[in-house]
């Protein structure tokens, strides 16, 4: 029998839902998975609101509570900055493009952070680590020090700490990739698969960098910050460009790996072609001798008692020389 969803945030044959929502009671900060619970709680006292993969339903209740507009994956899909930031005076959206590695294929996910006055909502389709750390650290803070602009800034440092983390890995990977690559010990196919694959992560963690970075470029210029929480966005802009400049150097560091790659290559090939050009030349001759005498005419040494023999001697001395010359020349 297949689970569909009923009411907001519930699932017929007890699933738990992934939706969930934290809000203020006696000045702790508590954890709601039942969205249907939402509009019992004061705005004022919600903080964070997270949606993963939501019912339509589910997103439209809470853009009547909040008085909001929740983009559309589509709309999330889009590239342009205007898309990527939006201001609408009483509340601001970003989306955010985040890498994502599962089952050894990479690709990339959309993430929405709508602020409102104190309430965080955050609408994505996958789950992500950043959002299992921040759940945590969320139920440790106080209520008087939060807000929705206070943990929109934590997000965002917390997801450089978690890049560094990642890139710091992946440095390791590509500097293990090298050493492999250079033993020889992997095959040059190999090779070329852990290079392409460590230098799409690479790709599109630097784009997913560059897109945060021009998303808090725009948030700067906006009004809707004070100056300590610009100071900390300042930071982050400046972490960010620390890391982009390391995977910048990861990428050329496996484009010049990738390089290498393919000059093993090209030298084994180079080394084949060697070999049947070797034993093209060094057959050539006596080829042209068998040709001529296997002639139906009077050739010198035909009709002679021992001219097979000659022939043959003469045959395998055109071959000898060459090869002799070859040696010597270190041709081969």
């Amino acid at each position: 029998m297949v689970k569909k969803k009923t009411n907001l945030g519930k699932m017929e044959g007890g699933y738990t839902p992934k939706n969930c929502f934290y809000y203020l009671k006696d000045n702790l900060i508590v954890k709601d998975e039942d969205l249907s619970h939402l509009p019992l709680i004061e705005e004022q006292n919600i903080v964070w609101i997270n949606l993963s993969d939501p019912l339509p339903e589910e997103v439209k209740k809470i853009e009547e509570i909040l008085n909001i507009n929740i983009l559309e994956p589509q709309e999330i899909e889009e590239i342009e900055m205007t898309s990527r930031f939006i201001n609408k005076g009483y509340y601001w959206t970003l989306n955010f493009v985040f890498p994502l590695t599962a089952n050894g294929e990479i690709s990339a996910t959309n993430v929405s952070f709508v602020v409102k006055g104190n309430v965080l909502i955050t609408y994505k389709d996958r789950d992500l680590p950043l959002f299992k750390v921040m759940g945590q650290k969320v139920k440790n803070l106080s209520g008087e020090l939060i807000s929705g602009r206070s943990l929109f800034i934590m997000f965002c440092e917390v997801r450089v700490d978690l890049e560094a983390d990642n890139i710091e890995a992946i440095t390791k990977n590509v500097t293990s990739l090298v050493r492999t690559v250079n033993n020889r010990t992997l095959t040059n196919e190999e090779g070329l698969r852990g290079v392409a694959h460590l230098l799409e992560l690479c790709l599109i963690t630097r784009d997913a960098l560059e897109d945060m970075e021009k998303g808090l470029y725009a948030l700067l210029k906006t009004n809707h910050l004070n100056n300590e929480e610009k100071e900390r966005v300042s930071k982050i802009i400046s972490d960010i460009f620390s890391l982009m400049e390391h995977i910048t150097f990861l990428i050329t560091r496996l484009e010049y790996l990738q390089n290498t790659v393919i000059a093993f290559i090209n030298l084994q090939l180079n080394d084949i072609i060697k070999i049947f050009t070797v034993v093209t030349v060094l057959f050539m001759p006596p080829t042209l001798i068998a040709s001529i005498y296997g002639m139906n005419i009077h050739l010198p040494l035909a009709n002679h008692e021992y001219g097979f023999w000659i022939l043959l001697g003469i045959m395998i001395i055109t071959i000898v020389l060459p090869l002799l010359y070859m040696i010597r020349k270190k041709i081969i």
